[in-house]
Order: C-alpha cells, then structure tokens, then sequence
C-alpha cells in the first residue's frame, strides 16, 4: 500500500514545522528579552550610581580647586612662623600638582584637607596667642594714663577681638605694638614740662591743696591741662614705694579759684610829693581787674617808721578803695618788718596768696632782716613780688630785695617812677598768678598727722612731661596756719576788749575756774585788753617745734615777738625804772637811756609824754588738743611763759 504523503499533507507538514519553529525562535527571544530585562533591571542602578558619582566628583574637584583660592586667603590673613610658611606651601604645591581627573579624586581629597587642617592649626595659633598677648597687655599697669589713653586702649582691644573673632590676624602685630608704645609712655615720666610748688595749704587736712606753676622749656605757661595729665603718688620716708593717690580736682585758678593778695604800701615820707596819690590811682585800677566774683580778695598793709596797718582780707572793691585812699605818706620806713607782717597775715587766708609789695626799697628802722623775711616766705610758702620805685637805692639794698623776692618764688621789679607801666607789672603779677593750677587731694596717711609724707607729682601734656618732689609733715603745716590765725584773733580781741574771734580757736569744754586752761587765761587778758598800750602787733613768730604726745594732743614750742606802743608821763616812766615788773623795768631803762643819748633828759618835765616804741619778746609751749567737736584747738600753757627783755628801738617826746 502506498504511504507516501500526499501535497496537501505535505504542505500541511511544512507549514506545521514552520509554526513550530517560529514558536521556538519567539520563546527563545522571549528568553533572551528575558535576560536582558532581568540584567536590565540588576546593572542599570549600579551604572547610573556610576554616573552620577563621576558627575559629583567632578564637581567636587572644581569646588576644592576654587576653596583653594579661600584658603590662600584667610592664609594670607595670618602671621605664620617659617616652619609653618614651609609646611604651607608644601601641601599647597601637592594639591595644585595633582592632575584634576575623577581618577585622582581620592589623592585631591586627602591633599586638600592637608592643606585645610594645616590653615587651621595655624589660624588656631594665632588666635591662643593673640587673646594671650591680648590679656597680657590689658593686665599692664598703666601709672600716668590719661582718659585719651584710656579711650585709644578700648579702641584697640575691641579691635583685637574684632580681627580675632574675623580670624584676621595680620593687622594685630601692629596694633599691639602701638599699645605698647603707649603703655611705655604711660609709665616713663616724660620731659619738657618744668613744674614747681608755689604754695601748700594743710588748713583742712587730711584735704591738702598744692599750687603749682607749670612752664614749657621757654618759660611759658602750659595752659588748660585737664584733670586727668596729673598724677600723685605719696609714701611715708623711707618706705620702698609711693602709693598712688586719687585726685579730687585739678585745675588753672583762673575764674575758678579765689586768690588772696596783699597789698603792701610804701607810705614812708619817700611817697609824699603827690606819688603815693599816684600809686593811689594805680593800685585802684589795678583792683578793678580782680576777679571777686570767684572769691578774691585784698588786704592792705602800709607801713612807715612808726606804725603800719591792715585791713582784713575784703572782696568789696568799695571798701578797698576807701582804705587806699585813707593812706597818708609820712615818716619813716619798717620795710622788712611789714613784709614778714602781710606774709603772716596772708597766711591765715584759704586758697591761693601772694604779698604785693611797692616801695622805694629803704629800709630805716625795723627790727627784721632780709633773711627773715625770706625764712617766713619759705615757712608759709608764700611769693613775694616786689616792685622797686626809683632809682636811688643802694646796690646792697636793692640786692636785697631781688632776693627776697626770687626766694621766695615771686619776682623782682624796678621802675624809675610812678606810672602806668606799675599798673601793668600789678596786672601782670596777678594774671600770672591766676595761671597756677591748684590740684586738690585727700592725703595718704590721714590718720597720723605728724608722719613724715613724700609726695611725687608728675604732669603729662601729650608727649612732653614734668614732676616735683617734695615733703610735708602735717601737723607742722596744720598747726602753723592754725597758730596764726589764733594769734590774730588773740590781737583782734584784745584791740576790741571782748572775747569773740578766739572762741574759734580755744577749747572751751574746760571748767571755768581753770586758771592753767587758755579759755580761763585769754578771756581774763581780753577783758583789760592793751590797757598799758597805744597799740600792739604781731611783729613775727618763730615755730621751733610740734611734739606730738599722743594721738589728740600736741605740743607747740615759739618765739613770739610783738610790736608794743605806750606812753607814759616822764614822772611814770622814771618811777617804771625802779618799780614794777622786770619787764617793764627793763623797757623804761633803755627808753631813758636813749633820752639821755638824745641830749633830752633836761629838757622834759614830769608831765610831758614819751611815746615809747618796742619789741617784746617772749617763749611759750602751747598744748593744742582736739576738742569734741574734732578740731584742733588750743588748749593751755604746757609750762610758764618766757619773757624776754624788751628791745626799744624808738623813744618820741
């Protein structure tokens, strides 16, 4: 049987096989999309990771090579040392010679943060070792600085903290070098400033007041230095160190501080012939220029042969003027006598003082030198200017003058008569006056008056400055001015008969029947007065010593010496030879003696008068106490009173 396929079978087979192939070529693409799909699926993260990780280290590289430029910078911006310079510099030249490829990424990472861990240690550094020198330098001591210095100070540390918080460092050399250049200014006493001590007032201790004149290298006055270019610094003898001492006010007297002037007047015979109405007229010119709306004040002190007489310090100009128009010219000249005088007197007045004195320089008859009188200046520290009138004064007069003068820190003037240019010497002495500065301050060692004190005081003026030493021991400077003032009120009360101004100065918490006490003693010696007197003036004192017994009580030991003017019938003063108190025994022996000398015994009768003039003299030791109320005052004698004969110097019929 034939079994061969037929064509249709055949066809059929073929198309059959056909189908199968086809499936089996779609199955196997549909497996190879199958791989492909899941490897698809497995590689494609890692291939974009890969991607985007070349893309930001690129990015990364470009973003170091432009931090390069940064860190150059804020490198530039320190003060580095040369080992750290080399260090730099090598890191810096690593990262910049790496190729800047994705490949290197790694190296150009560790390169970089080489060279930015090595700008930090550097920046850290500088930091630690400008906020120490910082430190260092805010913990300096600055002995003479001024608020200007002060000010430049804070300036510079809070631009310090500034540069540092910025980490800016290259500026901060230049400023700690300039903060300690003005750090040595402040502690190195400067030149170019000649400073002097013209007066010191201890009336209100432990307030002490020093006044000072203050020249540049010509002379001239250094105007409106303010409070805080003075420094003073105080330390008792002998210790290593002066401690320094706070100001409380410093500053020029000019219409701030009142000022005392005494006026001392030439009314010898020498001024009669209209020149004392000349001097008269100037000195009334010259008062009109006085500042008493700040408290300046003038006494008068004139002085001939036989007498001289004050006035009280007065800042009414109408009152000065009617007692330089009472002056008369007449007699004689105590010259060197009323100096010393008006010295005392300008004493007992607060603040700034001088003695201003016009005379043609003769001297006739007082009992005072011109050594004295410079002692008293130098004691009380008052100038004296002098303005010589004339042209006929003896070369060792004058000489004498200049130098009482120049001692005592005033001047010497010469004019040849009475004219304006006096006028302009007095304008001139008082402006130049009123330029001293006063610097006030509370003292050291308050508690213990009789120590021993140095001070120091030292003055800048921008770069130039100038200092003064000196010495004081309180309770001489103290109880100087108060013993002053007690004896013009002891002079005031016994002219006026009543115990009034030294009430002020005696302690009267003492039993009234304490005849030892100085309460007891004066008020029974003012209620007679000078009863035996024409007058009596303080002629001059002598302070030897101030002992101190305790804490509260002191001892004073003078020399008194007083002017005393009495006159007697003749029958009186002969039986004052023979009769009464030694004292006085003494005065009239020499009185008559110098009557006999006179040739004029015989011609007196009993009844006709002798004026005697004299000088007695007497040693006390006076006990000052505090009182209750806590001011020093005078106690009582600590031992009898010594009298000296007296010294007539002038016997008028």
């Amino acid at each position: 049987e034939n079994t061969a396929p037929t064509r249709n079978q055949n066809q059929q087979i073929k198309t059959s096989t056909q189908k199968k192939t086809n499936k089996k070529l779609l199955i196997g693409l549909s497996s190879v999309f199958a791989v492909l799909a899941i490897l698809a699926v497995i590689l494609f993260p890692n291939i974009f990771e890969h991607l985007l990780n070349n893309k930001n280290i690129k990015a990364q590289i470009t973003q170091y090579e432009q931090q390069i430029d940064d860190i150059i910078n804020d490198y530039n911006n320190c003060v580095s040392q040369d080992d750290e310079k080399q260090d730099f510099n090598t890191k810096l030249k690593k990262f910049q010679n790496i190729p800047k490829k994705a490949e290197n990424y790694e190296q150009i990472k560790a390169a970089y943060n080489e060279l930015s861990d090595c700008l930090t240690d550097i920046q850290d550094r500088n930091k630690t070792e400008f906020n120490q020198k910082l430190d260092n330098l805010k913990s300096e001591d600055m002995l003479y600085a001024t608020k200007d210095d002060l000010q430049v100070i804070d300036k510079y540390q809070s631009n310090i903290k500034d540069l540092i918080s910025n980490k800016e460092f290259t500026d901060i050399p230049t400023i700690i070098s300039d903060w300690s250049e003005l750090i040595s200014i402040a502690n190195t006493k400067q030149t170019g400033i000649d400073v002097k001590v013209i007066q010191e007032d201890y009336s209100n201790f432990p307030d002490i007041r020093v006044y000072l004149n203050v020249v540049d290298k010509q002379g001239n006055t250094i105007d409106n230095i303010t409070e805080d270019r003075f420094f003073l610094s105080e330390k008792i003898n002998n210790e290593a160190n002066y401690i320094k001492t706070n100001i409380k006010t410093a500053h020029q007297l000019n219409e701030k501080e009142a000022l005392n002037i005494n006026l001392v007047a030439d009314t010898s015979s020498s001024m009669s012939d209209n020149k004392l109405t000349a001097a008269q007229n100037i000195m009334k010119d010259f008062v009109k220029n006085i500042q008493f709306k700040v408290g300046d004040s003038v006494r008068l002190t004139s002085f001939q042969g036989e007498f001289y007489t004050k006035t009280d310090f007065l800042s009414d100009i109408q009152q000065i003027n009617e007692q330089i128009d009472s002056l008369k010219a007449g007699g004689s000249a105590r010259l060197y006598d009323a100096l010393i005088r008006a010295i005392e007197d300008s004493n007992i007045a607060s603040g700034a003082k001088c003695v201003i004195a016009f005379t043609n320089g003769a001297d006739d008859e007082s009992v005072n030198t011109p050594e004295d009188v410079i002692d008293a200046a130098k004691f009380y520290d008052i100038p004296v200017y002098i303005i010589r009138i004339g042209s006929d004064l003896m070369a060792q007069e004058e000489q004498a003058l200049k130098r009482i003068a120049e001692s005592s820190g005033g001047t010497f003037y010469t004019i040849d008569s009475l004219s304006q240019q006096l006028a302009d010497i007095y304008l001139q002495i008082y402006q130049e006056i009123k330029k001293y500065y006063v610097l006030e301050y509370t003292a050291y060692m308050a508690s213990d008056i009789s120590s021993s004190v140095e001070y120091e005081i030292y003055i800048r003026d921008n770069k130039n400055g100038g200092y003064i030493t000196g010495n004081y021991q309180a309770s001489e400077d103290l109880f100087g001015s108060l013993y002053l003032k007690f004896l013009n009120a002891y002079i005031n009360d016994m002219n006026s008969y009543q115990y009034s101004e030294l009430d002020d100065y005696i302690d009267s918490n003492v039993s009234s029947d304490d005849k030892y006490t100085l309460h007891y003693q004066m008020k029974k010696q003012v209620s007679r007065g000078f009863e035996d007197m024409d007058y009596e003036n303080l002629s001059a004192v002598n302070i030897k010593k101030i002992e101190k017994q305790s804490d509260d009580l002191y001892l004073l030991y003078s020399d008194e010496a007083y002017d005393n003017v009495y006159t007697k019938s003749f029958a009186d003063l002969k039986a004052m030879k023979s009769d009464g108190w030694v004292v006085n025994r003494s005065s009239a022996e020499q009185a008559l003696e110098m009557l006999k000398n006179q040739n004029m015994l015989n011609s007196l009768t009993d009844a006709d008068s002798v004026t005697v003039h004299q000088i007695t003299n007497q040693s006390v030791v006076y006990q000052i106490k505090k009182a209750l109320d806590g001011k020093w005052k005078f106690y009582k004698y600590n031992e009898n009173i010594k009298f000296q004969n007296p010294d007539v110097y002038k016997v008028l019929i």
